[in-house]
């Protein structure tokens, strides 16, 4: 096995001078690598950089030397920045099928077709692949009877993800789904095409998504996730084909395309109808607060979830509305989430004494055990389609949200035992629990905070 990883020092490429990348001759390093590991059957690339440091690839040759060699690899997972052409050898397209069981390719530019090796399809167990194209997905494999048609009877986890923002969509043609074989059903000649999938993932994808899911409808699907951007999100997704489900993420990405978030709101009506009773695990992540309406009708899996994940810029009133409604949660988990500041220990006794008179506050849930939360922020995000990631209008302290999230949640969690912080804002809220456990206010919501543990994220 060889796992080779290019890291990034201090912001700096330390080999790269100004200007341009470095050429250097990989020719003796890859001769080396094949010399000294003869039985070698899986390669493991992480390099994001290497076209930066090094103008491509610096291992190539060796790849593509062990994936048609007399030894041939078993696992090949490559992360570049750019498309690495490894379906031809010697400059010719080879049509000898290679028995790849795990294959992960994945490019952050999405500017050109990733060539990948032709493959047995009923080998694979486990295929990760970063495209552009649609219509070329199942290109690179083949059946064990070209008569017979695909099938990956061995597939046990796929991952698809179309990097290609609104803009580059609406540039494409409108591919015919009915053209592809794959799309026409689920199942071929009796058999399933993916008889033991249960791990799927789909990130992007640019057309029908209902349409591609039905591809999976009688595979055992135990853990799906579905993340997109408005017109490609439907807003009459139903999973109630994936009966075998227990663990759900769903993704709704806002562009500068987007106007509201209507789509999102029916999308995530259905989601909630239609999704089988016994899920367990359940994610949802938004680029846009206000998804959670108080209308919201409980889940189809309410009284069986035990983790519930929420990130992006769901607002800390959006969890008060869902959290009565599991209960058997035993798991929170809260990521970015918007949360509003509290700027002292004094002020949020102040606040709690306020908002408990002249009665108590009912409990939000009266099952979690356990809350994580990480990246708290108060601010409006907006998105930022350069760069990819969230940019902050303004940003409070992170203690100050901490204190936010003690106020307005813990307090109201009387079963919780364990809470994680960032290392950050751990002394802010340790000050402000003991403020409020020795307070003279003498009510249930403040009792359970003398027992509760206090951990870091990392412990």
């Amino acid at each position: 096995r060889l796992q080779f990883d290019m890291f990034q020092y201090g912001g700096e490429y330390p080999l790269r001078p100004e200007g341009g990348s470095v050429r250097v001759d990989m020719g003796p390093l890859n001769k080396l690598l094949s010399q000294a590991l003869p039985a070698l059957r899986e390669i493991s690339f992480e390099g994001s950089n290497a076209y930066n440091l090094y103008g491509g690839v610096p291992i190539k040759q060796l790849i593509v030397d062990r994936l048609y060699g007399p030894t041939p690899l078993r696992v090949l997972k490559i992360e570049s920045s750019r498309p690495l052409d490894l379906g031809r050898h010697g400059g010719q397209r080879s049509n000898k099928p290679l028995e790849l069981e795990r294959l992960c390719m994945n490019c952050k530019d999405p500017s050109d077709i990733v060539d990948l090796p032709c493959t047995l399809a009923s080998k694979l167990v486990e295929f990760s692949f970063t495209s552009s194209f649609v219509d070329t997905i199942w290109n690179a494999f083949m059946p064990d009877d070209g008569h017979r048609g695909l099938v990956f009877s061995s597939l046990q986890s796929l991952t698809l993800t179309f990097t290609i923002v609104e803009a580059m969509v609406r540039l494409l043609p409108i591919f015919n789904i009915h053209e592809t074989p794959l799309y026409l059903s689920s199942m071929r000649f009796g058999k399933p095409l993916f008889p033991i999938l249960t791990s799927l993932d789909i990130r992007w994808f640019p057309q029908d998504l209902c349409r591609f899911l039905t591809l999976f409808a009688v595979s055992p699907i135990s853990k799906l996730t579905i993340c997109s951007v408005k017109h490609r999100m439907p807003e009459q997704l139903i999973l109630s084909q994936f009966r075998s489900l227990r663990s759900l993420s769903v993704l709704y990405y806002d562009d500068v395309f987007s106007g509201g978030l209507g789509y999102a709101d029916a999308s995530l009506t259905r989601v909630f109808s239609t999704t089988t009773a016994n899920l367990q695990h359940f994610m949802l992540a938004t680029t846009t607060s206000g998804l959670i309406k108080s209308y919201i009708r409980a889940p189809t899996f309410a009284k069986n979830l035990v983790t519930l994940t929420l990130g992006g810029c769901i607002s800390l009133r959006e969890v008060e509305l869902l959290l009565p409604m599991f209960s058997s949660l035993q798991k929170l988990r809260l990521s970015a989430i918007i949360c509003p500041p509290i700027s002292s220990s004094a002020k949020i006794v102040q606040e709690c004494r306020a908002l408990n008179t002249p009665r108590p506050l009912l409990p939000l849930n009266k099952s979690l055990r356990l809350l994580r939360a990480e990246y708290l922020k108060h601010f409006t995000p907006v998105p930022d389609w350069k760069n990819t990631r969230i940019l902050p209008q303004d940003m409070a302290s992170e203690e100050l949200v901490y204190r936010g999230l003690v106020l307005k949640l813990v307090t109201r969690l009387p079963l919780l035992d364990t809470l994680q912080v960032s290392d950050i804002s751990l002394g802010a809220v340790e000050d402000c629990i003991h403020a409020l456990a020795e307070s003279d206010i003498a009510l249930q919501c403040v009792s359970h905070l003398k027992h509760l543990r206090l951990m870091t994220l990392g412990d």
